[in-house]
């Protein structure tokens, strides 16, 4: 009996499994991704109103950041207090500032000051993802653009003549 390796534990092959029997393929989308559909479910809750949990300092500074990593220090900026540098009897609380979110978390203030910009899109995002799915190309030069087009349009038809006349005399 064959077996496979599943989250690193030997287990039996079953036969009844479709993903291991020859010649099967995985059934393709009828729709493509790039079409965005509303997602089943609750929308999702304003910062404002979310439940905040207190966590610690980073101890360790990443590149790539998730979904739930931008929302967290989102929540920070949101809810967090620290207290007031003032000479008063009593202790005021402010909200932290990005550059003290920044050294909290180990991440660029400037990285801080984009996803706040972005907050709204940022919650708006699938779960786990880590980029913006509506990011779109925008053309820096289109003058250069055109004129490139314009050359290869020519180019083709130059070459196709040549190929049409190499059918005719042969």
């Amino acid at each position: 009996m064959e077996q496979v390796r599943r989250n690193g534990i030997l287990q039996p092959l079953s036969v009844s499994d479709p993903r291991h029997l020859p010649g099967t393929k995985r059934a393709i989308p009828a729709t493509p991704r790039a079409k965005m559909k509303l997602r089943p479910g609750r929308k999702p809750k304003p910062l404002e109103e979310r439940v905040y949990r207190h966590v610690g300092p980073i101890q360790r500074v990443e590149r790539t950041y998730s979904r739930e990593k931008k929302v967290e220090v989102l929540m920070f900026l949101t809810h967090h207090r620290v207290p007031k540098d003032s000479h008063c009897d009593w202790l005021e609380y402010r909200p932290p500032t990005q550059m003290e979110a920044s050294k909290w978390f180990k991440i660029p203030q400037r990285t801080i000051a984009c996803w706040w910009r972005d907050r709204v899109d940022i919650i708006g995002q699938k779960i786990g993802s880590r980029r913006q799915p509506n990011a779109t190309w925008l053309c820096m030069w289109p003058l250069l653009e055109m004129d490139l087009f314009e050359q290869f349009v020519h180019q083709r038809q130059a070459v196709t003549a040549e190929l049409h006349a190499g059918i005719q005399t042969t």
